[in-house]
């Protein structure tokens, strides 16, 4: 199914930058915290594309592909 392809991408993609920005926030000092924030932001967006998702619409920001 197509549209299971393109969800299962997103959600790896979303998984990669979760990791990368986890990464590189961790080695800056003091700022390191962030990631732990921003990771959580990246989390609920991608309950909320999943959620819209399941019901149907289409939750497009500017990673639509």
């Amino acid at each position: 199914d197509k549209e299971l392809k393109k969800h299962s991408l997103q959600a790896i993609l979303l998984g990669v930058v979760q990791i990368i920005v986890a990464v590189i926030l961790a080695f800056i000092p003091f700022i390191g915290f962030l990631g732990g924030i921003i990771n959580f932001l990246i989390w609920v967006y991608g309950l909320y594309v999943g959620y819209e998702a399941y019901s149907g619409r289409v939750a497009c920001f500017s990673l639509c592909l």
